[in-house]
């Protein structure tokens, strides 16, 4: 590669970093074509390819990286993102997991724990994040750890923030908080097994790469993937995959290295306890027409969901769409997603673009919002949880993956189940029959001002009964082991 290149290597890097991914697509496409044999200049392609929601160019060039040679970030990151691709099967995604975890055990020093279970009254149970200081986005998990049994389990937090950084306060003055933000992996594992930990919950996963090898090390004798995983793990380590009835079908175990536990509930049962926006009333009664919106990040807006988009606007063509993510900050990234709207039909009037802000300010965006509308193959979680929260019903299909199931899963349990529907076909005649009827503003009204009271009474903001399920769960682990 001659000077000019690695230049222009170097610039499209700090452009990813600034999430500038218009200029840095532009800049490795033409690294590309100059040195098609370059399997680094493909593999930020395919980043900057990702990020703007391209995620089949994006598997293409990871691919392209890994048959011009060993390349451990592509596969990395083609591990983490191939269940996105609508077009990648399970069995695929399950080759690439086993491949990445291969190579991680490979450039492994550290050995496996050779602890066996033994009969303990309270099982010592601990998480590791990286991520316990986001309040929003680890919600599910605190609702767990605030409603642990304490009796039935001694809670141990690993986490990557250290406790200044953390806003939520923990629940019991017994559980153990241990700060590994300034250990690398093998002192992470050592201080793991050193608090002879008997099950070990990953909170991270493919969402902090770089502590994968933690995992790999094993540092207790049994390892449970939950909550930021969305499908195999495919690491012989893990011991179990927990989800729910909805979003892991039987006949799909086959795909799974893990033994999948299914609880009786939504996997990602929440409770709301930062402040958050009051619910105001939907802005079609002073609109005179529906706004549709989707807060998720830029990511997930792969082809097929901005085509379903589009289909929608096209046949409701009063309504509005309202999108809002960090990456819409940058101007040239605006006109990216403008242009991909408007070759299929929808003037750039009828977008209304927010980028990133403070979370509660963000959060105002849904007072903006009829309608939200889910992400397909990667629905919502956390964009989900928060949408319904602030009293925006979630138009989703019921797809054929586990990542495409999560939104489902959440609206079944919180007794919204008519907006989850069979495919995309009716995903989009849904949206427009909401789109079109004169009675969508009353029937919104009514739903959006008794949301959050029914949001309480419903499975999904159970969190008492979700933790004596999970317990159930790891005390039935424990047995089966010893």
């Amino acid at each position: 590669m001659g000077l000019t290149r690695v230049a222009l290597v170097r610039n499209g890097r700090r452009l990813i970093t600034a999430r500038r991914f218009a200029d840095a697509l532009e800049i490795f496409g033409s690294v590309v074509r100059a040195a098609p044999s370059n399997a680094s200049a493909h593999y930020y392609l395919a980043r900057a390819n990702f990020y703007l929601g391209r995620v089949d160019r994006a598997t293409k060039h990871l691919r392209r990286a890994l048959r011009l040679g060993p390349h451990r970030r592509a596969l990395e990151f083609l591990a983490t993102i191939a269940p996105f691709d609508p077009a990648i099967d399970p069995q695929t995604v399950l080759k690439y997991r086993k491949a990445l975890h291969a190579v991680l055990r490979a450039n492994s020093d550290q050995p496996h724990s050779s602890r066996r279970p033994a009969a303990r009254k309270v099982l010592r149970v601990g998480y590791v994040s990286s991520f316990f200081e986001y309040d929003n986005w680890m919600k599910p998990v605190w609702g767990l750890i605030d409603h642990h049994d304490r009796s039935r389990v001694e809670l141990h937090l690993f986490s990557d923030a250290p406790r200044s950084a953390l806003t939520h306060r923990l629940a019991d003055d017994r559980d153990r908080f241990h700060d590994i933000s300034r250990l690398d992996n093998a002192r992470v594992a050592g201080l793991i097994a050193r608090q002879t930990i008997d099950i070990l919950v990953d909170l991270n996963h493919f969402s902090d790469r770089a502590r994968l090898p933690v995992l790999v090390a094993k540092p207790a004798p049994i390892l449970v993937a939950w909550f930021n995983i969305f499908a195999t793990t495919g690491m012989s380590c893990f011991d179990a995959i927990i989800g729910d009835e909805w979003v892991v079908k039987s006949h799909e175990e086959r795909w799974y290295v893990e033994r999948v536990i299914r609880l009786p509930m939504s996997y990602l049962t929440f409770d709301v306890t930062y402040s958050v926006p009051a619910v105001r009333p939907p802005p079609c009664l002073r609109n005179g027409f529906i706004t549709f919106g989707s807060l998720a990040p830029m990511y997930k807006l792969n082809a097929e969901t901005i085509g379903a988009w589009a289909r929608i606007l096209n046949r409701s063509p009063r309504s509005r769409l309202v999108l809002g993510n960090r990456a819409l900050d940058n101007g040239r990234n605006r006109e990216h997603l403008v242009r991909r709207f408007a070759r299929l039909g929808i003037a750039r009037a009828r977008l209304t673009l927010f980028g990133g802000a403070e979370h509660r300010e963000f959060l105002r965006h849904y007072d903006s919002i009829d309608i939200s509308l889910d992400t397909f193959p990667y629905s919502g979680g956390t964009t989900t949880t928060e949408s319904i929260w602030q009293g925006v019903p979630v138009i989703t299909a019921d797809g054929d993956r586990w990542i495409a199931r999560t939104s489902a899963s959440i609206l079944k349990n919180a007794g919204l189940g008519r907006f989850v529907h069979a495919d995309v076909a009716a995903y989009v005649d849904s949206a427009v029959r909401w789109g079109t009827s004169t009675a969508s503003p009353q029937r919104l009204e009514e739903l959006r001002r008794t949301m959050r009271r029914r949001l309480r009474a419903a499975p999904v903001c159970d969190c008492s009964r979700f933790a004596v399920c999970m317990e159930d769960a790891y005390e039935r682990l424990w047995q089966s082991a010893a």
